[in-house]
């Protein structure tokens, strides 16, 4: 990844290291933000010039302002890339220093104007670039990108459309240049598309990697490994656009989420009718074939699951994003929650793979703090081998919504301790069925919100003590709520010396309410507390180490999910970079895609860290992240009745 001893980091180690941090300034200006400046006087009077000459029929391409492109090429002289792409050609054997057709345009030049048509919000066409050089250069900016301006009658249609298409075909063939070294698909062409006979030849089963042998699929590996290298190394260096005393102030909770980035509206067809022979061999394949099938109603939104039957379907690709969120980011008057990371394949394809391409920045960062990890329902159900277990390993507190089957009593481990809705909690809970799943009776109308949320507080007097703080390992020790402080809770079998002050209203448990399942008081109650392993035993898929799920508190930080949401939108709505539009990166082939993307993260960020961003207003309502309520009738009328049949054994309300 790009170097971790830079100047920027340098500085952000220093405000850490600040007892007290600065207050963070609203009006954060950058030097590149003098693209708003207006044209000089030389190009108002060419300009001029221009409009009164009746037989001129061109409209003018705007010039480019100086500090907009140095922006980007910054950005990927920052980042690193141009280097790695070189060293990949020489380990892949291409020849680079001779034969072979000259590249005009250089491979850092390429990027930036690339990243320049996203920062601005346009179509990511090589037509564009091309016009751009053409037309759109100043002096400066021609000697910044090493190009060499070439002359031509600006009157003379054909000769504009030559020069724009020159140069469109050496920004083209560059790009083609850096590509290709992460096309983990080289053999599959782009310019034609393939009829059904001939992809069946290429591809025997019709789906991609089944039919790969072993020095194939490492090939296939090693290529798109390439590809989130250079990817979150581009993300990351725009990521440094932030100022060091901001950035300083983030306390390391991310957002997760994937989002599908649709190609073309005719897709491949499915795997089953490939397979079983009912499509046509004349027929034709996608115009890029080696996407899939998104659908939007699934949880983990993969289109080519047999089983899936109706709702919404995309071809396309999958990225996975990873963004910063947590207090004073990704809200009004603090600082943007930008983009991290991402990962890119397609839909459905190991989730936990795309998550953890998603915070290679990160996890390559070990000094960077770690905060609540956030995410859907989809990572939850991944085998927490791959991704609970090394992510609390990592430092991570993780923060998450349930399947509605899922919630409730999940598990009870070895030690006793009962984990309802992510929670760990005494075997006493289990005596009071209103607190194991209030969900089900307030969805079913059975009870008001008043009462679902009592119980929710309610089980927090049944919640394990922590003792101690956690290893690296993610263990960490817990004890009977009973024998912590201020507990609400009495037990017959903690002694009455064994118990902290308490409350002064608490609930008696009997040895039955706790230890009825078993012939003896399980090791919860018997011991002073028990270790809680970060293990797939003791419950690693469930655990929370958040608020408790469901309560106010808990709705406040998960809430915060909906920073990546934004940037999705961002990402992809025209009122953003708008690369949800497949006309806006008309591009074949998998790595074309991916640096469409990957740009495209950078030009969210570049956006956001903008002067005029609205996350530096306090005023502003934009992109605002507030959670909103788990239904929509929150504010039904209040029940007297509310804490009725809660707690059986509990002194009345009144007491």
């Amino acid at each position: 990844m790009s170097q971790h001893e830079s100047d920027w980091y340098e500085q952000v180690r220093q405000h850490w290291a600040k007892a007290e941090a600065a207050t963070p300034s609203k009006k954060r200006k950058k030097d590149w933000d003098e693209a708003l400046i207006a044209p000089s006087e030389k190009e108002l009077k060419a300009r001029e010039e221009k409009s009164t000459d009746r037989d001129w029929l061109y409209i003018e391409q705007r010039r480019e302002v100086y500090s907009t492109v140095k922006l980007a090429w910054d950005i990927v002289d920052r980042s690193g890339v141009v280097g790695l792409v070189e060293q990949w050609r020489v380990e892949d054997g291409l020849i680079t220093n001779r034969g072979g057709r000259r590249r005009i345009v250089s491979i850092h030049a390429a990027l930036a104007l690339w990243m320049l048509l996203a920062i601005q919000r346009q179509a990511q066409h090589f037509q564009d670039m091309g016009r751009t050089i053409a037309f759109g250069l100043t002096p400066a900016i021609w000697s910044l990108l090493g190009l060499e301006e070439e002359e031509f009658d600006v009157k003379d249609k054909r000769q504009r459309r030559e020069i724009r298409e020159r140069w469109a075909d050496r920004v083209w063939y560059t790009i083609w240049v850096t590509r290709e070294t992460m096309e983990p698909y080289p053999e599959i062409r782009l310019k034609e598309r393939y009829t059904v006979g001939e992809w069946l030849d290429l591809v025997p089963s019709g789906q991609l990697d089944v039919d790969d042998d072993e020095e194939t699929a490492a090939f296939r590996e090693k290529r798109r490994a390439r590809g989130t290298e250079f990817t979150n190394r581009l993300i990351w260096a725009s990521v440094e656009l932030m100022a060091p005393e901001a950035f300083a102030e983030w306390d390391g909770t991310v957002a997760v989420d994937g989002t599908s980035l649709q190609v073309s509206k005719r897709g491949n067809p499915s795997k089953k009718r490939l397979k079983n022979g009912s499509v046509p061999e004349s027929a034709l394949m996608a115009s890029t074939p080696v996407a899939g099938w998104h659908h939007k109603e699934t949880g983990d939104h993969d289109g080519e699951n047999p089983e899936t039957k109706g709702g919404t379907f995309a071809w396309g690709f999958e990225a996975t994003l990873a963004a910063m969120t947590g207090d004073g980011f990704a809200e009004r008057g603090g600082n943007p929650g930008l983009i991290i990371g991402m990962g890119f394949h397609r839909p459905g394809v190991n989730p936990t793979e795309r998550l953890w391409e998603a915070l290679q920045n990160v996890t390559e960062r070990p000094e960077l703090p770690r905060g609540f990890m956030l995410f859907d329902r989809l990572y939850p159900a991944q085998k927490p081998e791959g991704m609970h277990i090394p992510l609390r390993e990592q430092g991570y507190d993780l923060v998450f919504d349930y399947k509605d089957k899922e919630r409730g009593l999940q598990t009870v481990l070895p030690s006793g301790v009962v984990v309802i809705d992510g929670g760990l909690y005494s075997p006493g809970i289990q005596s009071f069925p209103g607190l194991i799943d209030p969900h089900s009776q307030y969805e079913a109308g059975q009870i008001d919100y008043e009462t679902y949320m009592v119980r929710l507080e309610g089980r927090k007097r049944f919640a394990l003590a922590t003792k101690g703080t956690k290893n690296s390992a993610g263990d960490r020790r817990f004890r009977c709520p009973v024998k912590a402080p201020g507990s609400a809770l009495a037990c017959a079998l903690v002694p009455r010396g064994d118990e902290k002050p308490t409350a002064k209203q608490r609930i008696e448990l009997t040895i039955s309410d706790v230890s009825g399942f078993s012939a003896a008081p399980p090791a919860i109650c018997r011991q002073a507390s028990v270790t809680i392993k970060n293990s797939v035993e003791d419950g690693a898929r469930w655990l929370q180490q958040g608020p408790a799920y469901g309560t106010p508190e808990w709705q406040a930080v998960y809430g915060q999910r909906n920073t990546i949401e934004s940037r999705n939108d961002k990402l992809k709505n025209s009122r953003g970079i708008g690369i949800g539009d497949p006309t806006v990166r008309l591009m074949r082939g998998w790595a074309g895609q991916l640096l469409a993307t990957a740009i495209s993260c950078v030009a969210v960020n570049v956006l956001l860290l903008a002067s005029d961003s609205s996350w530096f207003d306090e005023g502003s309502t934009d992109n605002d992240p507030t959670p909103r309520g788990r239904r929509d009738d929150l504010d039904r009328k209040r029940s007297e009745r509310s804490i009725a049949g809660t707690f059986p054994n509990a002194p009345p309300v009144a007491a």
